[in-house]
C-alpha cells in the first residue's frame, strides 16, 4: 500500500482540526499524503509537522485578497467555489492520486473536479456538520436594518445554490462520512444517498486518567476547595456560553466557591469578555486562551467538571455531538450537559453527569447540584466514565475507515 497517494482537501487550519488530524493520520499508514489547508494566521509549517510523520506532506495556501466588494459577496453566497484557486495548486505538484479527501462542502467540488482528471481516484466527502445550516453563523446578528435584510437574502441565496451544488457533486462520491448517526441519518434523506458512514470525533483512549501538569489552583490563586468548571472549544454561536455566564451569575449567589475556566478562541471572545467584566464576575470566570489540540489532555484532566451546552441554533447544533464531551470522558471529569438528540443517547446508557435546560436558571441548579455532589455519588460517576471512553475513543472509531482502505487495495 505504500505506493499509494492520497490528497485532502481542507478549507481551514490545520492545527486545531481534530478530525482532519486523526483522519490524515490513519490514512497515513496506508499511503503517503498530501495535505493542502488554507495558513490563514500564517503558521509555521513546522508547527504543523509536528502533527503527522513522514507520510504527511503539508501545502499551506493563502486565500487570494479580493478589493472589491462585490466579488468579496460573491464569494460568500457561492461559498463552494470560493477555495477553486486550490485546484490549481494540487495539480501543479504533478502527483496521480488514488483517494482525494474533501472534508466539508467548501471542498467538495474541487474534491468532485480534482476526480474528474485523476483516472481512477476515489472520493471520500467527509461532513463534519450540515454546512449549509450552519452558515447564518458567519453573519452579525445584530445589524441595521438594510444590512439585516441583506445579510438574511445572502444567508437564503447561499443555502439554496449550495444545496443544488452538494446534492451536483455529490454524485461523484465514492464514500461519505460524518460524524454521527443523526447527521447520517439526515443526509441519507436529504440526498436519497445510499449509505453515509458516521465514524466520530472522538480522542484516543487513554487507559488511565491522564495526570495533568496544569494546575489551575495555582494559576489563578483558587482555594483548594473550589470546584472548578470547564468548557474547551470554539467561542461561538449556539454553545451556551451567554447562558453559562448568566448562570454564574445566580449560583455564586449560593456558592461563591464555584470557578469556570473557558479555554478556546473565536468571533465571541472580546463579548464574552466584556460580558463578565461588566458583570464584576472575573474573580470567578477566567478566559485561558487557545491550547494546541495535541496538549488539551492536559488541560481537561485539571478541572473537576466539564460544560457541554449545545443551543439548537441551527438544524447542525441540534444534532451535533461535539469533541468536547468525548474528551471529557477521557479525561475522567463529570459532565453538565444539555438536551439533545447525541446528548441525550450517551446518558441514557452511561450517567456520567447531570443534564439541564438551555436556560440559566436551569444551568445553575445543574452547576450547583455537581459542584456538591456527594463522594459517593462522584465515584459512580467515575465509574460510568471509564465504561464510556472504552466506548467513545478514536480506536474503535477508526476501525470503520478499514473498509474504503481495502477499497483501494482490491
Amino acid at each position: 500500500m505504500n505506493d499509494k497517494r492520497a490528497c485532502v482537501l481542507l478549507h481551514g487550519g490545520v492545527n486545531n482540526d481534530a478530525r482532519v488530524i486523526k483522519f490524515t493520520r490513519y490514512f497515513s499508514q496506508f499511503m503517503e499524503i498530501d495535505l493542502f489547508y488554507i495558513n490563514q494566521s500564517n503558521a509555521p509549517v513546522e508547527d504543523a509537522n509536528k502533527l503527522f510523520e513522514n507520510q504527511v506532506k503539508l501545502y499551506p495556501l493563502h486565500l487570494p485578497s479580493d478589493t472589491l466588494k462585490i466579488i468579496r459577496i460573491l464569494k460568500s453566497v457561492f461559498f463552494w467555489r470560493k477555495y477553486d484557486f486550490m485546484i490549481a495548486h494540487v495539480l501543479k505538484e504533478g502527483h496521480k492520486y488514488d483517494l482525494i479527501i474533501a472534508n466539508d462542502l467548501p471542498t467538495l467540488r474541487q474534491g468532485a473536479l480534482l476526480k474528474a482528471v485523476s483516472g481512477n481516484a476515489k472520493l471520500l466527502y467527509d461532513s463534519h456538520e450540515i454546512y449549509l445550516e450552519t452558515v447564518n453563523q458567519f453573519y452579525p446578528k445584530i445589524a441595521a436594518p438594510v444590512k439585516k435584510m441583506l445579510f438574511k437574502c445572502m444567508i437564503s441565496l447561499s443555502r439554496f445554490f449550495g444545496q443544488i451544488a452538494e446534492k451536483k457533486y455529490l454524485k461523484q462520491a465514492d464514500f461519505f462520512t460524518t460524524v454521527n448517526n443523526s447527521l447520517a441519518d439526515y443526509f441519507k434523506k436529504k440526498y436519497d444517498y445510499n449509505s453515509v458512514l458516521a465514524v466520530m470525533n472522538c480522542p484516543p483512549y487513554s487507559e488511565k486518567k491522564p495526570v495533568s501538569k496544569i494546575n489551575f489552583r495555582k494559576i489563578y490563586g483558587f482555594d483548594v476547595e473550589d470546584k472548578i468548571f470547564l468548557y474547551q472549544g470554539v467561542l461561538n454561536l449556539g454553545r451556551g456560553l451567554h447562558l453559562l455566564i448568566e448562570a454564574f451569575k445566580l449560583v455564586l449567589k449560593s456558592n461563591n466557591k464555584i470557578k469556570l475556566v473557558i479555554i478556546g478562541y473565536g468571533v465571541l471572545e472580546y463579548e464574552l469578555q466584556n460580558k463578565v467584566q461588566e458583570a464584576e464576575l472575573g474573580e470567578h470566570i477566567k478566559f485561558f486562551g487557545a491550547v494546541p489540540n495535541q496538549y488539551l489532555i492536559n488541560y481537561t484532566t485539571a478541572a473537576d467538571f466539564g460544560v457541554n451546552l449545545l443551543e439548537p441554533f441551527n438544524l447542525s447544533k441540534k444534532l451535533a455531538s461535539p469533541n468536547k464531551l468525548f474528551e471529557y470522558m477521557q479525561a475522567e471529569i463529570p459532565v453538565l450537559c444539555s438536551y439533545s438528540p447525541e446528548n441525550d443517547l450517551v446518558f441514557k446508557n452511561f450517567k456520567i453527569g447531570r443534564q439541564c435546560e438551555n436556560k440559566p436558571e436551569s444551568i445553575a441548579t445543574a452547576i450547583t447540584a455537581l459542584a456538591n455532589e456527594e463522594e459517593q455519588n462522584l465515584k459512580k460517576y467515575f465509574v460510568e466514565l471509564c465504561k464510556a471512553k472504552k466506548l467513545y475513543n478514536w480506536e474503535k472509531q477508526s476501525m470503520k475507515l478499514k473498509s474504503i482502505v481495502e477499497s483501494l487495495i482490491s
